[in-house]
């Protein structure tokens, strides 16, 4: 098994190193004399390259004119996809294309895809533009950019194939559990090895159909992933107070919520929930329109109240009445505005969470407890993805700690969280939330593509869209009976050092 991974990592760095292209060092920046000087790359913490930019540096300008190569790695570009991909650490940042802006973002919205062509043509020239303001608290970095080319009219995209690959790779442990066959794997990364020995047959015309060939007995693995089941389930984490005044977040709220109501309307099925009882009053009152359109949400099923709560508090200073007083204002206004009552408990960025909770969620009306953030400790891993909590008083509520908030419809993401999930309990079923957060934004339209992109991949799980609710109590309802037991508190390893008697 050792050389079959071994193997396989090789072939997907040869499949990726075709279809992927750093412009990290391409960049140059405008100084005082408005002339162009080329940034040098360093290396970060993790080894990896970026172009750094001092702390509190403001009216970044940078700039590079890239033009499509008639080949890249000996494939013919004509007529394939490119989508530029960028990661950033900045305050804010915006991305100019051909002189229109294409992306706007900031610490917490700093990654994109951004379609450059569907159909290229050799020559062609694209200039790209990046505006950025470094953090105040850091040292800024734009740590990825990269262009990718897609070969969608092509009998088999390289790229598409490695994260396949990927996506087979992360789950041998699995089929290994269930006795699958390993041996069609193994032959195609072997045949995919001795096809890239062999240039000649890299730069053919024909190496695209020869792919297509490797891949065809990896289609016997689809029966097998089809049988596991992603609920999809748009979201956006916003920190009703954090580090920026409630003016923003309110704005925050505002755009987060009206672009997940538009989105819907061209991605149908798109769900999304929202927690915090006090960001739907907000909208109330200050955007009323805007408030109607996601009351109609809700009794269409396409919105999802989530968390029953007036914030998400913290876990472990407030007292029992505090908490039960945010369950109680918080059921009480979604009764009143939307006539819900809310059965799951939705704390996923709490620091932690004492030992009587599951007694007060219980006896409050909730039915399931969902976070996210004890996969954060640094010192012992939390053994369980799904489990009963108890409390002090034998009370049990069922818990499910969901994928990391802000990530979006990542294959590979989504196979690792799976597969993890399948091995603790063999449940071959979970909910995945995507969108962007902490500064709101939730969904975005390429994410919904890139669902609808392997939804329809036979190498990749079934697809269909939830909300967090129907997920769960379906999920309990039919859940084993050795789904372990958790008896004590839900103590963060990280973020330690942080209460304070002054706000």
């Amino acid at each position: 098994m050792l050389d079959l991974v071994k193997n396989l990592n090789t072939v997907i760095e040869q499949l990726k190193s075709r279809s992927r292209l750093s412009i990290l060092s391409n960049w140059q920046r405008e100084n005082e004399q408005e002339a162009w000087d080329t940034l040098p790359t360093v290396n970060s913490k993790q080894n990896k390259p970026m172009v750094a930019f001092l702390q509190c540096e403001e009216n970044i300008h940078l700039k590079q004119v890239w033009q499509v190569p008639e080949r890249y790695a000996g494939l013919s570009i004509n007529g394939s996809t490119i989508r530029l991909n960028l990661i950033w650490w900045v305050d804010i940042c915006e991305v100019w294309i051909n002189g229109n802006k294409v992306q706007e973002g900031d610490l917490f919205d700093q990654k994109c895809r951004i379609l450059l062509t569907d159909d290229a043509e050799p020559l062609e020239e694209f200039i790209l533009e990046i505006k950025l303001n470094s953090p105040k608290h850091d040292i800024g970095a734009l740590q990825l950019s990269e262009l990718v080319f897609e070969y969608s009219h092509q009998p088999c995209d390289p790229d598409q194939l490695a994260i396949e690959l990927e996506i087979l790779q992360t789950y041998i442990p699995i089929f290994t559990r269930h006795q699958v066959d390993l041996q069609p794997l193994e032959n195609a990364a072997n045949r995919l090895i001795n096809l890239f020995a062999m240039s000649e047959s890299i730069t053919s015309e024909s190496f695209f159909e020869q792919l297509a060939e490797i891949r065809k007995p990896l289609l016997q693995y689809s029966e097998f992933l089809k049988q596991r089941q992603i609920y999809m389930l748009g979201n956006s984490h916003i920190d009703v107070a954090w580090l920026w005044a409630i003016a923003e977040t309110k704005n925050a709220m505002q755009r987060t919520f009206a672009s997940a109501l538009n989105l819907q309307e061209r991605y149908p099925e798109l769900i999304f929930n929202q927690s915090t009882a006090i960001s739907y009053q907000w909208m109330e009152r200050e955007y009323p329109q805007l408030f109607t359109r996601i009351q109609s949400a809700v009794a269409e099923g396409k919105w999802e109240l989530i968390g029953g709560m007036w914030v998400e508090p913290d876990g472990n200073l407030p007292s029992g009445e505090s908490l039960i007083r945010q369950i109680l204002y918080g059921q009480e206004y979604f009764r009143e505005k939307f006539n819900k009552d809310v059965k799951i408990a939705w704390l996923p960025d709490t620091f932690g969470f004492h030992w009587q909770m599951p007694q007060i969620l219980l006896k409050s009306g909730f039915e399931a407890f969902v976070t996210q953030k004890l996969m954060w400790n640094d010192t012992n891993k939390f053994p369980h993805q799904i489990f009963w909590w108890e409390g002090v008083d034998g009370s049990r509520i069922f818990t499910y700690f969901s994928n990391e908030i802000g990530l979006g419809l990542e294959p590979v993401a989504i196979a690792k969280y799976l597969a993890t999930q399948e091995e603790k309990h063999d449940i071959p079923e979970t909910a995945w939330l995507y969108g962007v957060g902490d500064h709101g934004g939730g969904p975005t339209a390429d994410m919904l593509d890139m669902g609808r992109k392997w939804a329809d991949s036979p190498i990749f799980f079934k697809m269909q869209p939830s909300s967090l609710e129907d997920f769960l109590l379906n999920l309990k309802e039919k859940s084993p009976a050795n789904i372990p037991i958790w008896q004590d508190e839900l103590y963060l390893e990280f973020h330690r050092g942080t209460f304070t008697s002054k706000a």
